[in-house]
């Protein structure tokens, strides 16, 4: 997931772990940290850390400040997970056009129907 965070927006753990990795990759700043159910999450691109390797973090405990983006990627094993099905309470959006179009823009436009409501 990426989120447009304002820079230097304190970056929450999304859960209870060790930080296995906190420094640079590629010249961008990265933690990770192993969670006791097997995932590991990490928060890329970040401006400043707050935590080193070792390091024992709770739920919501600064790991870093943001940068200009931030992204959040979650691994079990080597497969990576949608972040997003993580938190229950996270509203899932589908975004669709307003309106569906009968011809390409130009002439001959009609509006057709309206686009489906989006429910969540």
């Amino acid at each position: 997931l990426d989120y447009g965070t304002p820079p230097a927006t304190p970056v929450g753990a999304i859960g209870p772990g060790l930080v296995v990795f906190a420094g640079q990759v590629g010249g961008r700043l990265y933690v990770t940290v192993q969670h006791a159910d097997g995932l590991r999450s990490s928060y890329a691109f970040l401006a400043a850390l707050t935590v080193s390797a070792g390091a024992r973090v709770a739920r919501g405990d600064v790991v870093g400040r943001a940068g200009p983006s931030l992204h959040l990627g979650v691994r079990c094993g080597g497969a990576y997970l949608d972040p997003a099905t993580l938190f229950p309470t996270l509203r899932r959006v589908r975004l669709v056009p307003d309106r569906w179009y009968a011809a390409p823009l130009g002439r001959g436009r009609t509006p057709a129907s309206p686009a489906p409501v989006v429910r969540s």
